[in-house]
């Protein structure tokens, strides 16, 4: 599956670069968005946690549900 993303992630990056219908919305990167990284994954850090926890508590509860029976879950 990372394969197929990787791949699609290069032919729409060369499609983006290369089309015309783009060129006015397509911003190449410089040395500036390379800057400040500290700060990005600091805020970045957090909010994996955030997302992390969010899908563990799900899986959680649906691990649990399969141990309810059928007239408990259509309560």
């Amino acid at each position: 599956m990372n394969l197929t993303y990787f791949t699609n992630m290069i032919i729409m990056d060369h499609y983006l670069v290369n089309s015309n219908d783009f060129k006015d919305t397509y911003v190449k990167s410089d040395s500036r968005t390379y800057t400040d990284w500290k700060e990005y994954m600091r805020i970045g850090f957090f909010g994996a946690i955030q997302e992390c926890l969010i899908w563990w508590n799900l899986n959680i509860c649906f691990l649990f549900s399969g141990y309810l029976g059928v007239t408990q879950i259509a309560t």
